[in-house]
């Protein structure tokens, strides 16, 4: 689970929070909806919300051996986001093709193309240049170059001063 990762606890609080009712309803509220959900995508095998996006359970391909085939018993699930979600995440900060370039140097060092690595370095840099949200999102996969360098801030409501 990745460190960023929301709990059912503290959703169900914010649910409560949100709609003003007791904690204990908002996490038999939550669970029901929770429930509804695995089951429609067990059954259904894809799962569409307007606006939201789209959950799409796949069945992971069967091994060949020399003797035959193992079946395959495990599925995955994977999401997309679509519509209003999919606006607000990529028109505010996120950059396919800053995550593009991280990744192509992450491949690039692993493959000991220096040259290339340092090309794909400065067009990043250029990319995210005043962007400091896509800047975080990759440090935290692993794709940034270089380190991020911390915000200090004096005072709660003093701008924030990159060192």
């Amino acid at each position: 689970m990745s460190k960023n990762a929301i709990k059912n606890k503290d959703l169900a609080y914010d649910i409560a929070r949100a709609c003003k009712i007791p904690i204990n309803e908002a996490s038999k509220l939550l669970s029901i909806i929770l429930d509804t959900l695995v089951k429609d995508i067990r059954k259904n095998k894809i799962l569409q919300i307007r606006d939201f996006g789209r959950f799409k359970l796949t069945k992971y391909r069967r091994v060949h051996i020399p003797s035959g085939f193992v079946p395959a018993s495990k599925y995955s699930c994977s999401f997309q986001q679509r519509g209003k979600l999919a606006q607000l995440m990529y028109s505010k900060w996120y950059s396919k093709y800053a995550n593009t370039l991280g990744t192509k140097y992450v491949r690039l060092i692993k493959q000991g193309d220096i040259r290339g690595a340092k090309r794909t370095k400065r067009l990043l840099r250029k990319k995210i240049k005043n962007n400091r949200r896509m800047a975080e999102w990759l440090a935290d996969r692993g794709r940034l170059p270089w380190t991020l360098p911390k915000i200090k801030c004096g005072a709660a409501n003093a701008p924030e001063i990159e060192e």
